[in-house]
């Protein structure tokens, strides 16, 4: 066995990680992949029962059920080849102009085509009750701007592989040699242009500016967005909130323009193809998944068109099955111990925060009537789902998956003339993980994650507490980070001035950045802004249930932190590790726990750790939040 002095998470987990081996199409496994493919499972074997029997599923999801037929169709498929999206591809092809261009952005966007503006609809910021138009800017290829630097040789290398891989796909999807070289070219010259104008930074909520109408539209006054508003929604909005600022005061006018009207042509006939991907042919579907799974490890993926062809339904219609499946698998008895949980961790937090020596006392009122007025969502939609069209069978499937973008977008946009109800479902009910939502101060926790080994009636109060309970703990605490504490127990953003309140916060952030500064694993170091919330989340989260265990339990701390040791464990492929690093917002799983129990002073004492065990940590570099 090996020392868990030395390294927890591996003593643990060694005997799991080395009985399991990554298939072919694999990047990783862990908890969340095995229920996420156990769930998928059930209901894609569902699914294949109502396909077989018209009478089966519930009147709510015949729309599900004839898309699902129609993907399942693979002669039709085939045989109609690329046929379905020539007239699509023509719409664009057929633009002659920016002008004409222009003339086309609304009914695009109403059709849920791509148009190559970054506008939706969200609610205000500050009165979250209401929507807003919101404005971010066209996103890239990359995440991470800095791969466009001429000066580096791994992101040179990864837009050669996605050049090559995107080059095939747009032959078979008909287009000729040389229009794909033109494509291609004028897409990595558009990439590179928009680079310039982002950064690499971790701020969030605190980017973005409000502009009145008036004033913004003069930032790119080519868009004629006057008229672009008016035909979507009948009028024009008052203000748009401005998440990338720098993109539109500095490089907007000159992307909207006559003079990189060929490259925006180029990005659009490219778009248009890869959302329709897999809604054609076998090889199309193939193709256009090549480069992601090239880059995460996947050297040979394995295709199943029929487990394809659900996953299409599901994304694209997937909603509809919220209801069905948290009524099937979600039991009123489970659910209320989730309840009692939840509210046990409340409890939790308020009488910490109330007694804790270390906030300023005015914040300590204002995070507990954030928890006070908290709104809780377990399992999944209460409501069966009432759609507004109606798909046939006799369609080709790219007509049907057309019909839904486009039933979407006018949702979407519909929506800014709404009042938001914060108990709106806003997630699918079978999603294997849970959230905080810090516009509608509310957690959700969707049926998907209640169950082994995440949660069970069978399970220990110390296996539910270390797992679930401090999933929903963590998820609970970005109420309270440094994001979620400048949204009220509404969701609105407010303006808190108080010095105390800052010289807190900066001397936590100060803190926890040092804590996991001298954090790496293997040949990395991590990025501690990058994951600086979630280290606050998991920091927060996990004290609160280790303080409900010396409270609440007989006392098996060994069930406590096997269990919540062995919640986290995974194995991956080093390319996934290399892009999980680069873009996760959390820490790779082994740090997240060791990190977490060192800082215990109860897992310090019950493993009787000294100086020199690796587990150990001082007591006086020991972070309380409270």
């Amino acid at each position: 066995m090996l020392d868990y002095k030395k390294d927890f998470f591996e003593a643990i987990n060694h005997e799991w990680i080395n009985s399991k081996q990554l298939g072919t199409d694999q990047t990783h496994i862990d908890n969340f992949v095995e229920v996420t493919e156990r769930v998928e499972n059930y209901l894609y074997n569902e699914a294949k029962k109502w396909v077989s029997d018209e009478d089966r599923q519930p009147s709510y999801l015949n729309n599900f059920v004839t898309l699902y037929r129609q993907a399942l169709d693979f002669s039709r498929r085939e045989s109609l080849g690329v046929h379905p999206l020539v007239s699509v591809l023509n719409r664009y092809r057929n633009m002659s102009s920016f002008d004409d261009y222009i003339s086309q952005l609304s009914e695009l966007e109403l059709l849920g085509l791509p148009n190559f503006l970054p506008f939706y609809v969200s609610p205000d910021l500050e009165e979250s009750s209401k929507n807003r138009v919101w404005a971010s800017a066209p996103g890239l290829i990359f995440s991470d701007a800095s791969l466009y630097d001429e000066d580096n040789e791994q992101g040179k290398e990864l837009l050669k592989l996605w050049g090559t891989c995107q080059s095939e796909l747009l032959k078979e999807a008909g287009l000729s040699d040389n229009e794909v070289q033109d494509i291609l070219t004028k897409i990595i010259e558009l990439e590179k242009f928009l680079s310039s104008c982002f950064q690499t930074d971790w701020a969030s909520v605190e980017d973005y500016k409000v502009y009145e109408f008036e004033e913004f539209k003069k930032f790119v006054p080519s868009l004629l967005l006057d008229n672009f508003f008016s035909a979507l929604v009948g009028m024009v909005p008052n203000q748009i909130v401005v998440t990338d600022e720098h993109f539109w005061k500095t490089k907007a006018h000159e992307l909207y323009s006559e003079k990189m009207w060929e490259n925006i042509k180029a990005k659009l006939l490219y778009n248009v193809i890869t959302m329709y991907s897999h809604c054609l042919t076998e090889k199309i579907s193939e193709l256009s998944s090549r480069f992601q799974n090239l880059i995460m490890g996947v050297k040979k993926n394995v295709y199943d068109k029929e487990k394809e062809a659900y996953g299409l339904t599901q994304f694209a219609i997937g909603s509809d099955l919220s209801y069905w499946y948290s009524n099937q698998i979600l039991s009123a008895k489970d659910k209320s111990n989730v309840e009692r949980l939840v509210n046990e961790i409340i409890k939790s937090y308020k009488y910490q925060l109330e007694n804790s020596q270390n906030l300023p006392i005015g914040l300590r009122q204002y995070i507990v009537t954030k928890l006070d007025n908290l709104v809780v969502q377990i399992g999944g939609p209460e409501m069966s789902p009432h759609s507004k069209i109606h798909l046939s069978s006799d369609k080709p499937l790219l007509d049907s998956v057309s019909m839904i973008l486009s039933a979407v977008a006018k949702s979407s946009w519909d929506k800014l003339l709404k009042t938001n109800v914060r108990d709106d479902w806003e997630i699918d009910s079978f999603t294997v993980n849970a959230y905080y939502n810090a516009q509608m101060n509310k957690i959700v926790i969707p049926a998907g994650i209640l169950q082994k080994p995440f949660y069970s009636s069978d399970y220990s109060f110390e296996k539910n507490l270390a797992r679930i309970g401090f999933l929903i703990a963590h998820e609970i605490s970005h109420a309270f980070d440094i994001d979620g504490i400048l949204f009220d127990k509404f969701g609105n953003r407010i303006c808190r001035e108080s010095e105390e309140d800052t010289v807190y916060f900066e001397s936590l952030v100060n803190r926890i950045v040092s804590k996991y500064a001298i954090q790496g694993i293997e040949k990395y170091n991590i990025d501690n802004w990058q994951t600086l919330s979630e280290n606050i989340a998991d920091l927060a989260g996990f004290a609160c249930v280790e303080k409900i265990m010396l409270e609440k339990s007989s006392g098996n701390w060994e069930d406590f932190y096997s269990s919540f040791a062995s919640l986290w464990r995974t194995k991956q492929r080093p390319e996934y590790q290399d892009m999980s690093i680069l873009s996760d917002t959390h820490l790779p799983n082994k740090l997240r726990v060791n990190s977490l129990l060192s800082n215990s002073k109860t897992f310090i004492e019950f493993y009787n750790l000294s100086e020199k065990d690796e587990m150990y940590l001082d007591f006086e570099e020991h972070i309380q939040l409270f």
